[in-house]
């Protein structure tokens, strides 16, 4: 009997079995692994234990000891053995599926003779936001109207990407004006798996702090070795309370999205953009509720693979886009990592600047299962007209480790100070012009920062932190903690933030705030919740809240009315409404209060000209896609989200992961049969900043 003859079965057998519990019937593949006896377990899925799995050949002798011994078994603890469960309950169908592995496999398609540097264009992203004033607490305004305009222009060009930010805000000037930075050039030099890049931008480096500057960099870029897989985060589970969007990000730029049903989920082998960063999750209910994740995913990037490389050297001045209270120092700077052994890497660099000179220098270590771990020394001296030189050494700890198997992380970064006064080029170059590099009440003896993050079940997410800083001189200290807890349910959600700060020489300082999500779809109103929250900060003591949002237009069209209630802040309205669509998106905002009134709009998306015309999108990425469907104008790109052809056929797919295979199906308007997989996909392997042209011919 096949399953689909057991499925229709189940449907004819009544529903007599619940004393003991219920009658499933457990498939593997095209394996019928019988017709068995569950007990429901509290979340009302069904429960099974080690002995079960092992005699349904899910589980083998090598990893029976991976799974807990006694107890359900639930379907979090199967993840990290490439297994998933689904459970058709109106059926009573229990089905086991094996994963492919996680680990990417060597793709001959990186080869560098594949790399793809993209079409010439011209890109621009942009940015407007309206606001109008009124009311006596914005009477001391001399503008009442205020327009915000924030571009992001380049060309493309082979190779040579050119960029430039723009823009007008007089909102606190003294006059209109627009004001230009980050103006730079840049492109790949392939053969040593470098980047050049001329101009203005952030000095980011492996072995000191970044600071902004306006110079010249060469710099290697571990993403560019041709065997180099990228970052691949090999698994995140959620849950979903209905049809959801969820998008997967890293330190703040968007590298996957896609729609869910409404149940658990699990994403795998999605491609980041780094071996380093933090990765967050949000899920965009259709009731307009939205769930922010922090996925516990950690690595450190100064930590190479054997024989491995990387290296950077620049020269030029500090400016930053104040260019006010700092002073312009001239600074060279370069440095260098090894990995030594699959384990340990070894790596240092050095900045000098006329008065200035730092050096580090650090080894890393893997652990394996246990996590990453590095050791940093770093010295600073000053030479200063008006004081002694002024020198300062820390020794830097980091330490990371993910525990698959709890779905959890833990990030520890700790400074100790052997001599007090350490200022990196930051400090130094905003406190030059003072000659004020060192007071005592600011000599640290040592700091740390503790986080553990942690997925619960598919639907609790906990993070904790601690931060603790002690001084030496007057002996103070200070120490904060905050807790984020996050529970999502079909009836009930929340968020809950507390944080605490505790001071040696001053007043302690305690906040908290929680927000219940109630979905409104029981008593017959869809896509809609109702939001009911309390807060507490020292200064405008508790305030509450009560409103309601919702989606419409497929989830497109996110609308949120609010109204708050504070003991210092009185009475407060708040609405506001955004409308995503393919060439950007829009949002209007109204806020008042006591004796103020706030009017808002705000536009953002993209425009590319290229050599067949002007295409409309949402906001461009460092690495993008042109695609081209002649056959199929006005029609939406599969596996995309809200990415739809205009009327010549052409469309925008924004962040490709550079380096790496990306793929567009090319499937439009054909139908795929059930289960089996699409072949039809054009892909390209894009460089840092390239416009990738896929043209689709079906």
């Amino acid at each position: 009997m096949n399953k689909l003859s057991l499925s229709l079965l189940m449907l004819l057998i009544p529903s007599y079995f619940t004393q003991a519990g219920e009658f499933f019937y457990v498939s593997e593949g095209e394996r019928d692994l019988g017709h068995v006896e569950l007990n429901i377990s509290g979340d009302g899925f069904p429960c099974f234990d080690r002995q079960n799995l092992l005699a349904w050949g899910i589980l083998t002798q090598e990893n029976f000891g991976e799974v807990k011994e006694t107890g359900c078994i639930k379907v979090k603890d199967l993840y990290p053995l490439n297994i998933t469960v689904t459970l058709i309950d109106k059926v009573n169908l229990l089905i086991f599926t094996f994963l492919e592995e996680t680990k990417v496999k060597i793709d001959p398609r990186l080869a560098m003779e594949n790399r793809d540097d993209g079409i010439p264009a011209i890109i621009l992203n942009y940015d407007l936001n309206y606001k109008k004033y009124q009311g006596r607490r914005y009477a001391r305004r001399k503008r009442k109207d205020n327009m915000v305009v924030e571009l992001e222009s380049g060309v493309n060009y082979q190779q040579w990407r050119l960029r430039s930010k723009q823009s007008h805000d007089n909102e606190y000037l003294q006059q209109k004006r627009v004001r230009f930075n980050e103006l730079y050039l840049e492109r790949d030099i392939p053969v040593i798996n470098s980047r050049l890049h001329i101009g203005e931008g952030y000095n980011n480096s492996f072995y000191l702090d970044s600071f902004p500057y306006r110079g010249i960099k060469l710099a290697s870029d571990d993403n560019m070795f041709s065997a180099a897989q990228g970052a691949v985060l090999p698994w995140v589970y959620g849950v979903a309370m209905s049809d959801a969007e969820v998008e997967i990000r890293q330190n703040g730029k968007p590298v996957y999205r896609t729609m869910v049903q409404s149940g658990d989920f699990v994403l795998r082998n999605i491609k980041l953009f780094d071996k380093s960063g933090y990765v967050t999750m949000t899920v965009r209910e259709s009731d307009g509720s939205t769930s922010y994740y922090d996925v516990p995913w950690n690595r450190l990037d100064n930590i190479l693979d054997k024989n491995a490389w990387r290296y950077d050297v620049s020269i030029g001045k500090f400016m930053s886009n104040e260019r006010m209270e700092e002073s312009h120092a001239i600074f060279f700077q370069g440095g260098a990592g090894y990995g030594i052994s699959a384990e340990n890497s070894l790596y240092g660099g050095v900045l000098i600047s006329p008065g200035y000179y730092t050096h580090s220098l650090g080894l890393g270590q893997r652990l394996k299962q246990y996590g990453d771990v590095v050791l940093n020394h770093q010295y600073s001296s000053i030479t200063s007209s008006t004081q002694e030189a002024v020198i300062g050494e820390r020794l830097r700890l980091q330490y990371v480790t993910d525990f698959s198997k709890a779905n959890s992380s833990v990030r520890l970064n700790a400074d100790y100070y052997l001599q007090p006064h350490f200022n990196d080029f930051n400090s130094y170059s905003y406190n030059s012009k003072s000659q004020y590099f060192c007071c005592d009440y600011s000599k640290k003896e040592y700091g740390f920062d503790f986080t553990i993050n942690a997925f619960i079940s598919a639907s609790q997410n906990v993070s904790v932190n601690v931060n603790h800083e002690r001084f030496k001189e007057s002996q103070s200290k200070r120490t904060s903690y905050s807790l984020k807890l996050m529970q999502n349910s079909a009836n009930l959600s929340f968020d809950m933030n507390m944080s605490y700060d505790k001071y040696q020489m001053q007043k302690n300082d305690m906040r908290f705030a929680i927000t219940f999500r109630v979905p409104l779809k029981k008593i017959g109103i869809a896509n809609t919740s109702l939001n009911l929250g309390y807060s507490y900060n020292p200064y405008d003591l508790y305030q509450t809240e009560l409103g309601v949002s919702g989606r419409r237009l497929n989830n497109n069209l996110n609308y949120r009315l609010t109204t708050r209630d504070g003991k210092k802040g009185g009475a407060s309205y708040q609405a506001n409404a955004n409308y995503r669509y393919t060439a950007g998106e829009s949002s209007i905002r109204y806020m008042s209060g006591t004796n103020y009134a706030l009017y808002s709009a705000r536009s953002a998306g993209s425009l590319v000209a290229h050599e067949a015309g002007i295409t409309l999108g949402q906001t461009l990425g460092n690495t993008n896609a042109l695609v081209y469907a002649k056959k199929h104008p006005n029609a939406a790109i599969p596996e995309q989200v809200n990415v739809i052809t205009d009327d010549h056929g052409y469309a925008i797919v924004t962040n490709l992961i550079p380096y790496q295979v990306n793929g567009v199906k090319d499937e439009i308007g054909l139908e795929k049969e059930f289960g089996e997989e699409s072949q039809n996909e054009v892909v390209k392997v894009p460089t840092l900043g390239a416009l990738s042209y896929y043209e689709l011919v079906n």
